[in-house]
């Protein structure tokens, strides 16, 4: 475990900022028993309950089954060792989200498939990514456009 690659800034310092990722909980609208999904979420949310999960699945595979749990507290009760995990935290404290914009989920994909491209069929990575990008500049005015007169 170690810092993120940075960036040198004029001041000396390092910007060591990431994008955040990662899975999130929701209740859908046409949930039949909200009030009991509410419960479960807050449950399985809860510091001892993400402790326990990742604790019981680390006895089970070895340190290689640790799982990224959903709050701080339950990190700081694993059994990392001390500086990884205080690398942990620092890095958790650099990430910065990547503001979403309607059609910005077409930016990953198309990152992804010039990548592929690249790699499994030999395409000049300037060509897949003019070509990607294009393909993202038109989702996104896509999607502007079906939703700019929302909320009006």
């Amino acid at each position: 475990v170690s810092p993120v690659p940075g960036t040198l800034q004029d001041d000396g310092t390092i910007n060591r900022s990431t994008s955040g990722g990662g899975t999130s909980c929701a209740i859908l609208k046409s949930c039949k028993n909200p009030d009991a999904a509410w419960e479960f979420l807050k449950w399985w949310t809860d510091a001892e309950t993400q402790y326990t999960y990742s604790n019981n699945i680390e006895s089970i595979l070895g340190p290689v089954g640790r799982i990224a749990v959903s709050n701080v507290e339950a990190l700081q009760k694993l059994s990392w060792d001390s500086e990884d995990e205080k690398q942990i935290l620092t890095a958790w404290g650099n990430v910065k989200e990547i503001p979403e914009v309607p059609g910005s989920y077409y930016i990953s994909r198309s990152i992804d498939h010039s990548f592929w491209n690249v790699v499994n069929n030999n395409e000049t990575p300037k060509n897949m990514l003019l070509q990607w990008g294009k393909e993202v500049n038109e989702e996104i005015e896509r999607k502007w456009k079906q939703y700019e007169n929302r909320g009006k």
